[in-house]
């Protein structure tokens, strides 16, 4: 029999405080890779998060407004 491996856990954040709170600091943290993974790498980096529950929509680019400007456009 073949086992589903769960690849990240589930936290349980009881407060809505707590689960923004987390949100913030995962958000925080892939745009922090992003913005390295440009620099080490020389490459045009374009992360946009969006949160299932609320629609708001948190946008990375290492590159000019350009980029998110197509991507909103893409959106509508």
């Amino acid at each position: 029999m073949a086992h589903k491996f769960q690849w990240a856990r589930k936290r349980r954040s009881d407060t809505a405080q707590a689960k923004s709170q987390q949100r913030y600091k995962r958000r925080k943290g892939i745009f922090k890779k992003a913005a390295e993974f440009s620099l080490e790498c020389e490459s045009d980096i374009f992360v946009a998060i969006r949160i299932r529950k609320t629609g708001q929509i948190y946008m990375f680019d290492s590159t000019a407004q350009a980029t998110e400007d197509a991507f909103r456009a893409q959106l509508h």
